[in-house]
């Protein structure tokens, strides 16, 4: 199995997930043209897909959805919450998309799919973790703050994509407007760098192998400094696993698990 960032930013989401001759995206939130050019890369096709899994309704999670619609015949699955805020904003996407249920894993090709429950101000926000041929992976981006749930999730994962969003001192010293920081920074926001570094280590300790930084923001993050920040917070564990940023506009590392 191995999992790979097509695109992650503030501005738009789409990772790969590969195992045994299956294909999933996670999120459409970049052009379709954009997509397919990452798929040609591994030197598949559209066709080659398996399924989309989407985590929630938001524009950088979606943004390519409507033409994926109208061109593809690709499964789509999210939770009820999701579909119903999709098919409000892509009243074509009714009849498209499987509803899945939290907590309940579904199969996609030859891969277990289980959609974790998250914090974030959507209608209702997904995780992902996926297992096939004894191997887990997993991605948890748009996260408010690191939940039970979620720890539970993560365990024994071999990789994981995680939202490292934002520093807390650039942000909170930066041009957004007061409202916007505190959406962000509140528990159903995003993942500092610091969060996300106390659970880097947690996972690290717990066998995890590879770490992707993700959903950086451009305004309010640097890749060194979501590296550093990280990094830091696991001290030697680092020397053990692969840490790695994701880059907002091309394809990221390869996690092989």
């Amino acid at each position: 199995m191995d999992i790979q960032t097509i695109a992650s930013s503030s501005g738009g989401n789409c990772s790969l997930v590969t195992a045994q001759n299956t294909y999933i995206l996670v999120d459409a939130g970049v052009s379709m043209r954009r997509i397919t050019r990452g798929l040609a890369s591994r030197r598949l096709v559209p066709e080659s897909l398996d399924g989309i899994v989407i985590t929630h309704e938001h524009t950088d999670h979606i943004k390519g959805l409507a033409m994926v619609l109208k061109y593809w015949d690709t499964a789509i699955y999210a939770t009820a919450g999701t579909a119903a805020e999709l098919y409000r904003m892509l009243p074509q996407s009714r009849g498209r998309i499987s509803v899945i249920s939290p907590d309940r894993p579904f199969g996609v090709g030859n891969v277990e799919v289980t959609a974790v429950p998250i914090p974030h101000d959507a209608a209702e926000p997904v995780g992902y973790v996926f297992a096939a041929g004894g191997k887990r992976a997993a991605q948890f981006t748009d996260v408010g703050k690191i939940t039970r749930r979620i720890v539970e999730a993560a365990e024994g994962t071999e990789s994981v994509v995680l939202e490292a969003n934002h520093d807390i001192e650039m942000l909170k010293n930066g041009a957004y407007p007061y409202y916007l920081k505190a959406r962000i920074l509140s528990d159903r926001g995003h993942l500092s760098n610091s969060r996300c570094g106390d659970f880097a280590a947690w996972l690290a300790k717990n066998g995890t192998k590879n770490i992707v930084l993700a959903h950086l923001s451009r305004e309010n993050n640097r890749p060194e400094t979501a590296y550093d920040t990280v990094s830091a917070a696991m001290e030697d564990l680092s020397a053990r696993i692969g840490l790695f940023v994701a880059p907002p506009d091309d394809l990221g590392q390869v996690c092989v698990c």
